[in-house]
């Protein structure tokens, strides 16, 4: 039987916010690092956007679009860091199969 993995119960506190939420505890870490993102994010584009009167939900649309920004441009570099490596691979199977073939 699988070993079932601890959950805790925590309070994040996300820009000024406190939400109870159920966790994994060996997830704790990365947990309060993302609610450290959203903050100093939803910080940054209020303060940015505090002359132009943008309201609140905006903020945090502006937020959700740069998170999921981040986390397209990873994507995006992790697909190409897998088509190097396969391109890699097939090269050096080309290789050797024209020496192969020289002999």
């Amino acid at each position: 039987m699988p070993e079932e993995r601890e959950k805790r119960r925590i309070i994040l506190h996300v820009y000024n916010q406190h939400l109870p939420i159920t966790i994994f505890a060996d997830e704790e870490e990365m947990y309060r690092n993302a609610a450290k993102l959203v903050s100093d994010k939803v910080n940054f584009y209020a303060n940015a956007s505090k002359r132009s009167k943008v309201n609140d939900q905006m903020v945090l649309y502006m937020v959700l679009v740069d998170i999921a920004m981040m986390y397209e441009r990873e994507h995006a570099k992790m697909d190409t860091q897998a088509m190097g490596e396969i391109l890699v691979r097939l090269t050096s199977e080309i290789e050797e199969a024209l020496k192969s073939e020289e002999k």
